[in-house]
């Protein structure tokens, strides 16, 4: 469970929530601050622009365990300023960070905390010429997404047919039952 401040834990369990989503995505010195509310949110010195880009997201799982997250971010309608940062700037690597803010009866906007936190594998952008609107998705994924990875390459004769279509050098590695070690003993 995460440790959250506990006003942001009163109005999560309160019967009626007003909560607004924060997207932060940092580019070469710019970084890109929207908002889901019909207003601009400001938070600390930084304010999220409430233009109606920020139409969705999807996202698999909590990023408190070692599972692999992903996030897909869906910015409908986008403005040219937003289209030429997409073309502009390279989007793979780049931090995006998604926060949930709870607001109080009152108004008051209560601690956010952080939905994702990972690195852009890219923004993907469909344009409709018949509607003239433009839908951007940026798909994200934390830092455990390479965890199971395995780097290198595989000695068996799968892995080899990849780089070397007909080779057979590895044919009957699969019916060895020692592990080879390249370079020791």
């Amino acid at each position: 469970m995460r440790n959250l401040p506990a006003g942001t834990l009163n109005e999560m369990s309160a019967a009626q929530q007003r909560y607004v989503h924060l997207l932060d995505i940092a580019l070469d010195g710019n970084t890109v601050r929207l908002t889901d509310d019909i207003t601009n949110v400001t938070l600390g010195i930084n304010t999220y622009m409430a233009s109606g880009h920020f139409l969705d997201f999807q996202h698999d799982g909590d990023g408190d365990g070692m599972n692999i997250n992903t996030l897909t971010v869906t910015l409908s309608g986008v403005d040219q300023a937003l289209i030429s940062a997409t073309l502009q700037y390279s989007f793979l690597g780049r931090r995006l960070t998604l926060w949930r803010a709870y607001f109080d009866a009152a108004g008051t906007m209560q601690t956010p905390f952080t939905l994702f936190d990972g690195r852009c594998d890219g923004p993907l952008t469909e344009d409709d010429p018949d509607t003239g609107k433009c839908t951007i998705q940026v798909r994200a994924s934390n830092h455990f997404v390479d965890f199971e990875r395995v780097r290198g390459r595989l000695t068996n004769h799968e892995a080899q047919q990849v780089h070397f279509p007909g080779d057979m050098g590895f044919e009957f590695v699969s019916q060895l039952n020692k592990e080879l070690q390249w370079g020791g003993t």
